[in-house]
């Protein structure tokens, strides 16, 4: 389970073969602190840990605006910073290219715990992002928030708020579904009131490191799944089961490593500049949000032939569930 959700919950198929290049541009030895093997060691590590994560459904058309909690630390409260932070902040700063939608960092928390800070990675999906703010541009203003912020400041803007404001705007900002962020901040402000804390059930949703605890978000007990959660379930589902088959050709004795997993990744779900950018098949795009492109065809078809059986099964179960009624 990821740093900050402990915080919010607890209120006090073979892939498109690329050229492997070693060396990121503009990763420097001149931090004093590392040289160049080390921090290629360290981008080799971030990658594999930002797409075996939650993280990759930000990174793959921005389901969720922004995931964070694939690397953490934490530190003595005096310190502004450390040089392992520093690292970090310089190795994410290289992994996207410049122009793409796409943009990680290092978030250090306000708040304090036990006499530590608490740093986070994330990363944001700048247009899923923007769409976010647009949807309710006078909640995100009043936080300082428009749709010119800086993406990269974000985090920081959102964890200065007022508490309430502050899990409502992560909650929509991490993907969670509208109501579950409702519920979320209404239990929180409840606790806050009457000291008694409010019951409730998670919707975990699987990534490729964790079935559980990761993508996860707080619902009413007893609540049943209803179809915001079974979409938002299957729209992961096919992302991850892509990935998976990709990370099995990629990572291993012998193989191509993180690099070029995470350059091919990168290529085959860009949204903008691709000239092969062509809308999914109608299959696909059911249940696939406006934005989301999966662009290795080898692996699209079977994939939709899957969601379209996926589709009919339900169609025939809703149907035998009337006839009984």
């Amino acid at each position: 389970m990821n740093l900050l959700f402990l915080w919010l919950l607890f209120p006090s198929s073979v892939p498109i073969d690329v050229q492997v290049k070693k060396v990121p541009n503009g990763l420097s030895a001149n931090d004093g602190h590392a040289n160049q093997n080390e921090l290629n060691e360290l981008a080799d590590q971030l990658r594999l840990k930002i797409l075996d994560s939650e993280a990759l459904f930000t990174v793959t058309g921005g389901m969720k605006p922004i995931s964070e909690g694939f690397w953490r630390t934490s530190f003595p409260g005096e310190k502004e910073s450390t040089s392992e932070i520093d690292r970090v902040r310089t190795v994410l700063s290289t992994v996207f290219p410049s122009r793409s939608e796409l943009v990680a960092g290092v978030h250090i928390f306000a708040r304090q715990h036990g006499g530590k800070k608490s740093a986070t990675a994330f990363v944001i999906h700048r247009g899923s992002l923007r769409r976010k703010i647009e949807r309710d541009p006078s909640f995100f203003n009043s936080l300082g928030i428009t749709e010119a912020t800086p993406a990269i400041q974000l985090m920081s803007l959102v964890d200065e708020a007022p508490k309430s404001a502050r899990w409502r705007a992560f909650g929509l900002l991490f993907g969670y579904p509208e109501y579950a962020v409702d519920f979320f901040v209404a239990a929180g402000e409840s606790q806050r009131k009457t000291g008694i804390f409010v019951e409730r059930n998670f919707i975990s949703i699987p990534t490729f490191s964790a079935d559980r605890g990761q993508f996860v978000y707080a619902v009413p007990k007893g609540h049943n799944e209803n179809e915001v959660d079974r979409s938002l379930k299957a729209q992961a589902a096919l992302i991850l089961a892509e990935y998976r088959l990709q990370r099995e050709f990629y990572i291993g004795p012998g193989k191509q490593g993180s690099y070029a997993l995470f350059q091919n990744w990168l290529n085959a779900n860009a949204t903008e500049g691709n000239p092969n950018n062509a809308p999914p098949s109608p299959s696909f795009a059911h249940s696939a949000p406006p934005d989301f492109r999966l662009q290795n065809r080898r692996l699209r078809r079977p994939i939709s032939n899957w969601l379209a059986g996926h589709h009919l099964r339900c169609f025939q179960q809703r149907n035998l569930f009337r006839a009984f009624r």
